[in-house]
């Protein structure tokens, strides 16, 4: 009786259907299970590599490398201040007074801007090493909240898994490195272009210009975006964005005195940019330029290359991709450019991740991007020259590239503009 009515169920005209959608549901669920085995795969492989970066940083904790940090000059500026002291002495000066170790590094004043007093001073009251730990927690702890918000833009734990593996691959990027390794700034200054870039995009313009005011105000860095939002009469972020580079001037001034922070921007900030235009690794397009040829072609290679940025940004259509184009030109526009200023690009580089049906010749081209990105993987074989250069190369074809789909994929930049028109602040008509 079973058997006739397994036959019966099988002569069934609904019997294909049923088995169809069954192998279907069958075939999506191994492919999750197969995408999830693998997005854990390379979570653990990250996460051990990831190890051995953090134990390379704890490794520099250890003398002579403790003191041969960037670091030194925010202690010391934030000492100098708390202190009621000129806090663009020169470094040796100011280490002598507060401490003799950390004086052989760095021989000219703090290359900072006077505002960075605010965000330094509280860990100055620490001794240095308890000061530089501390400050190396708070640089993690803004990598992992950029990490977070660009992967909940992107979809969260429903993101693409290529968006997640580039996050993860970013930790063993050497910027990632240079930065906790030297204390740097550039992982708050990646969650404060983060935070601009998501406030913008939803025309939150106020809260959008202020993130963007603060950066501006610790580090002279993005400033190409401030430009392209005032032609693209953003004003109230363009305000917002003065209004407090302005503010945390004046705040400045009422605690270091008028004097230091004019000489900041008058001498001293000139004086860095000279000291470190011929610098091996400085890929700064003004430094390349002045240091092969001339002032008058660095400032023209400059210029040439925020041109080609604002033009590629106005083609988009898109602000998502129109920001990423700004924020990639930000690199090689400031007057000295270091390595650990690739660690903002990590947006645009999920953004590349989350395109659909990107191409294996894409492929090919995102990988001899990152490659070039990375200039210290041939120091022994090419020339000074061209170590400097490879960077630049890399940023053009890096925002060639964000462009690419605009001009020669027109099915995926149907879905950028038809994914947006929607919204009531991305599309550049409005």
């Amino acid at each position: 009786m079973s058997q006739v009515l397994s036959l019966a169920n099988i002569a069934s005209p609904n019997y294909p259907a049923i088995s169809a959608r069954s192998c279907f549901h069958e075939t999506c669920f191994a492919l999750r299970s197969m995408k999830t085995r693998i997005i854990r795969l390379l979570t653990t492989l990250v996460g051990l590599c990831s190890i051995v970066v953090l134990f390379r940083v704890i490794a520099a904790f250890t003398p002579p490398k403790l003191y041969k940090k960037d670091y030194v000059q925010f202690y010391l500026m934030g000492k100098a201040a708390l202190a009621h002291l000129p806090v663009y002495t020169p470094i040796p000066e100011l280490a002598a007074r507060f401490n003799p170790l950390l004086g052989n590094y760095h021989w000219h004043p703090s290359a900072y801007p006077p505002p960075v007093v605010f965000l330094v001073a509280p860990f100055c009251l620490l001794p240095y090493v308890w000061a530089l730990a501390a400050w190396t927690l708070v640089e993690v702890v803004c990598f992992a909240s950029s990490s977070a918000l660009v992967l909940r833009h992107f979809g969260g734990w429903k993101a693409p898994a290529q968006v997640l593996i580039t996050i993860l691959l970013i930790v063993l990027w050497g910027p990632f490195y240079d930065d906790l390794y030297h204390g740097q700034i550039m992982m708050l200054a990646l969650l404060l272009l983060i935070g601009s870039w998501l406030c913008l995009r939803q025309r939150r313009d106020l809260a959008g210009g202020i993130l963007l005011g603060l950066l501006l105000a610790l580090k002279l860095y993005a400033w190409p975006i401030s430009l392209f939002l005032l032609i693209q009469k953003r004003y109230r972020a363009v305000f917002a964005a003065s209004a407090i580079f302005l503010a945390m001037n004046l705040l400045a001034m009422l605690w270091l005195g008028v004097n230091q922070v004019t000489d900041y921007y008058l001498r001293v900030g000139p004086a860095i940019g000279v000291i470190y235009r011929n610098h091996p690794i400085n890929f700064s397009a003004l430094a390349v330029g002045a240091d092969f040829v001339g002032l008058w072609a660095g400032a023209a290679l400059a210029i040439l290359l925020l041109i080609v940025a604002l033009m590629l940004a106005f083609r988009v259509r898109n602000f998502d991709h129109a920001f990423m184009i700004m924020l990639a030109s930000s690199v090689v526009l400031s007057p000295v450019s270091w390595t650990h200023y690739l660690i903002t690009l990590l947006p645009a580089f999920c953004l590349i991740a989350s395109w659909r049906d990107i191409t294996a010749r894409e492929c090919v081209f995102a990988a001899l991007l990152v490659c070039a990105s990375m200039p210290d993987l041939y120091d022994q074989v090419f020339p000074p020259i061209l170590l400097r250069i490879l960077p630049l190369l890399f940023i053009t074809g890096l925002m060639l590239f964000i462009v690419r789909p605009f001009r020669y994929r027109p099915d995926l930049a149907k879905k950028f503009t038809d994914s947006q028109s929607g919204s009531r602040n991305t599309d550049f008509a409005k």
